[in-house]
């Protein structure tokens, strides 16, 4: 066997910057978008045409809470049939069309149904990546490519309400669903 030759059975690790990079910027539009609606909502309050009370935007907000829970269900029973790069990409996919959706939503129920869509992906996308990166960091690494992986999350979640105050006070708060 030469040098190069992989072992049968040994294990092949991921470069820790590329799998870094990646997971922290999925992971940061994780948190973007869970904290995208609650910089909106003062925007959709004041869209007459929405047709949204505070009453009806808090039951909106809450969609993507209920999504994230049949998301997370969802996941843990299908990944291991599908793999998890399979499932991070669907979960992308899903919250991405979600937040589309979100963009052009022309009423409240859409802007529910929205926001329940980008749950199911969210609810996925966290809790698989975590796992993912933890099995294909070097052991030595492990929890420190987890714990920095998380940081993006956090940072996402700050960037939303950063561009939203430059969008929402100019009725351009749809934007940071594109964004997202």
């Amino acid at each position: 066997m030469t040098s190069s030759a992989t072992a049968v059975g040994a294990r092949r690790y991921v470069s820790p910057a590329g799998l870094f990079a990646l997971a922290w910027i999925i992971a940061s539009l994780e948190g973007f978008d869970l904290a995208v609606y609650g910089v909106s909502v003062p925007a959709l309050l004041k869209d007459p045409s929405l047709g949204i009370d505070p009453g009806a935007a808090g039951t909106i907000g809450s969609m993507v809470g209920f999504g994230m829970l049949i998301g997370a269900a969802f996941a843990g029973s299908v990944v291991h049939r599908t793999g998890p790069k399979k499932l991070i990409i669907w979960s992308i996919a899903t919250f991405s069309v979600g937040m589309l959706m979100s963009f052009f939503a022309p009423s409240a129920l859409v802007w529910a149904i929205s926001r329940f869509v980008v749950g199911l992906g969210l609810g996925v996308v966290l809790p698989t990546l975590n796992a993912y990166v933890a099995d294909l960091a070097h052991p030595t690494k492990r929890n420190q490519m987890v714990a920095s992986v998380m940081s993006g999350y956090a940072i996402g979640a700050l960037a939303s309400p950063l561009l939203g105050s430059l969008l929402v006070p100019t009725g351009q708060f749809r934007w940071l669903y594109i964004i997202g």
